[in-house]
């Protein structure tokens, strides 16, 4: 094994044979189909061998390497997809559970922005990258937010006939 043995979703695990003239790889036990030569990169969980022949047809099948490949979190925000901000206020972003969060503002890190919810003050495409226990991460889809009040109410009452009227 060359590396952890231990990765995340996407990554590899390389596997190397002793010098043989032929090599089949097997996980958990089943033969690996066109996986045949001197080195092999594993990108699912299962237990590894080889078995090495050399040109006088003797052969020998490694121990098994335990392989575990740990799938990416899944991050999802509350709001998602398009919200409001009114400029001198602020909406409030939550992103799932994880274990460390990187708030980002048009791609770009928010300093100290680490929480698992965040603040926003301005328009622009907010995300939040995460990373879970096993140090897999994954980044959420953006929260566009777009500078926008809600229109202004003024009460007016008439004091003649007990009437209230809403303004715009």
């Amino acid at each position: 094994v060359s590396g952890q043995t231990t990765v995340c979703q996407g990554q590899t695990v390389s596997l190397s044979a002793n010098l043989g003239d032929t090599y089949q790889w097997y996980q958990d036990g089943n033969p690996i189909s066109g996986a045949t030569s001197q080195n092999y990169s594993a990108t699912v969980t299962g237990a590894y061998s080889v078995e090495v022949t050399n040109s006088g047809g003797c052969s020998g099948v490694s121990s098994p390497v335990n392989i575990t490949v740990n799938l990416n979190p899944t991050v999802n925000t509350t709001p998602s997809g398009s919200a409001f901000v009114c400029p001198g206020t602020g909406l409030i972003i939550t992103a799932s559970q994880s274990s460390t969060y990187q708030w980002k503002l048009n791609g770009n890190n928010i300093t100290a922005a680490t929480s698992q919810t965040y603040i926003a003050t301005a328009a622009g495409s907010y995300s939040v990258s995460v990373i879970d226990l096993f140090g897999c991460s994954a980044t959420s889809a953006a929260v566009v937010l777009t500078e926008q009040c809600p229109p202004a109410f003024t009460l007016n009452f008439d004091g003649v006939n007990d009437h209230v009227n809403l303004g715009m």
